[in-house]
């Protein structure tokens, strides 16, 4: 930068502009700065100084994986949804909180997470009943703090839930009906014996 001149008890503001690595540690961190000017008398002189510059990182959430206890889901069934939450960022996030939003299901939709560090994860846990049978699309709702305040994350998934099968309870029905018709024979021959 080239101020060309300063009056006595002048003075001006420059803006600088850094860019820093992924891998600069967090906190302040100190800049030389080297000033050169000429006095009054035209005599070249120099003045350093040291500033510090605060590093600020910023945490970014996203999804890491999607878990689902059982893994096929059916009409009727208690799920436990597991989906694992990444800080991709270079802060921790702090506070974390998500909500499943836009599932009819009932059960806890919201799971707090505390904090995760940067390339870390962490489980949020929802346990809901699986009332009906179709596919379902919902939001996961992710909001977290870090050293640039509050921030929200929205994330569009899916869930698939299958119909029961009438299957076990026809076979069921059957065997019912042949343990009855065995009984009904024996009876009635054993009643043709006496």
């Amino acid at each position: 930068y080239y101020i060309p001149e300063l009056d006595p008890g002048e003075d001006t503001v420059l803006n600088l502009t850094f860019e820093t690595d992924t891998n600069v540690p967090l906190g302040l961190v100190p800049i030389l700065i080297t000033v050169d000017y000429r006095g009054a008398d035209l005599a070249p002189s120099r003045q350093v100084a040291t500033i510090g510059i605060p590093i600020v990182g910023s945490a970014e959430m996203g999804v890491a994986s999607i878990r689902t206890e059982p893994a096929r889901i059916i009409a009727g069934d208690t799920v436990d949804l597991t989906i694992r939450l990444e800080n991709t960022g270079t802060a921790d996030a702090d506070s974390i909180r998500a909500t499943v939003d836009g599932l009819t299901f009932t059960g806890s939709k919201e799971a707090f997470l505390g904090t995760i560090e940067p390339g870390n994860d962490g489980p949020a846990i929802f346990s809901l009943e699986a009332d009906e049978a179709g596919e379902f699309d919902y939001t996961l709702v992710i909001r977290y703090t870090d050293g640039y305040g509050e921030h929200t994350v929205r994330q569009a998934l899916h869930l698939v839930v299958a119909g029961r099968s009438p299957v076990p309870a026809i076979a069921v029905a059957v065997v019912v009906l042949i343990v009855a018709a065995a009984v009904a024979i024996y009876w009635y021959r054993r009643r043709e014996e006496e």
